[in-house]
């Protein structure tokens, strides 16, 4: 991407969403923002400097300029806090809503919370699909996995009527017809991703009698 298309400002929140875990997390470094193409940082230790290369080459792929470094030196509890703060929101957010769902299942909010959270903590772990295998079965087992290239990771088991309720809003929020009896349904919506919109397409497709699977895949051109 061309220099003069890169962004050159962003919040923290913003890079820690948009850049791939493994670029910052290891490192314990601590992104606090990016003001006209500088990036300041608090690293837990010495921030070496084939790390930072490596951080600025990520940040150039995804649409993001770092000219420079300002390496801040933050109280040591004080970042450890920050740090621990900036994981549980990214690996916490999906699972939170999840149990606020469980907990006023008649409250349709916290559907589109969940669904949210679990399309941007897909995103932001790399992963290309979301699929939900569903057992029709008032006792089966209802997953819902991420799959990054040949790895498929089960990430949240579903009861039934819970299943039932999401089956009800991807059917609203695809415009897609989940009645039918045809084995193959598909459909398709836009989602925000910060500044981007991401189409996501939906594909349900019947394994058997009691058995279907719905997936959600995408593709990031950022």
């Amino acid at each position: 991407m061309a220099q003069n298309k890169l962004k050159r400002d962003a919040t923290g929140d913003e890079l820690r969403a948009r850049l791939p875990l493994e670029s910052w997390l290891p490192y314990s470094f601590h992104l606090i923002a990016l003001d006209d193409g500088v990036l300041s940082l608090a690293p837990l230790y010495e921030a070496g400097e084939s790390e930072l290369r490596g951080l600025g080459q990520v940040m150039a792929d995804k649409g993001y300029l770092m000219s420079n470094v300002d390496v801040k030196l933050w109280d040591r509890h004080r970042l450890y806090m920050a740090l621990q703060h900036a994981h549980e929101v990214l690996f916490d957010r999906a699972n939170k809503a999840l149990l606020n769902w469980m907990e006023n299942v008649s409250d349709k909010r916290y559907i589109e919370q969940f669904f949210n959270a679990l399309i941007s903590e897909a995103i932001q772990e790399g992963c290309c699909e979301v699929k939900c295998r569903i057992d029709g079965k008032e006792d089966g087992e209802n997953a819902i996995v991420f799959r990054d290239g040949g790895t498929q990771n089960p990430v949240f088991l579903l009861p039934h009527s819970i299943m039932k309720m999401l089956l009800a809003y991807l059917a609203k929020r695809f415009s897609a017809d989940m009645v039918t009896q045809s084995t193959t349904v598909q459909g398709r919506c836009l989602y925000e991703w910060f500044d981007q919109s991401v189409e996501l397409n939906l594909l349900r497709q019947k394994i058997n009698d009691e058995e279907e699977e719905i997936t959600i895949s995408w593709i990031l051109d950022f």
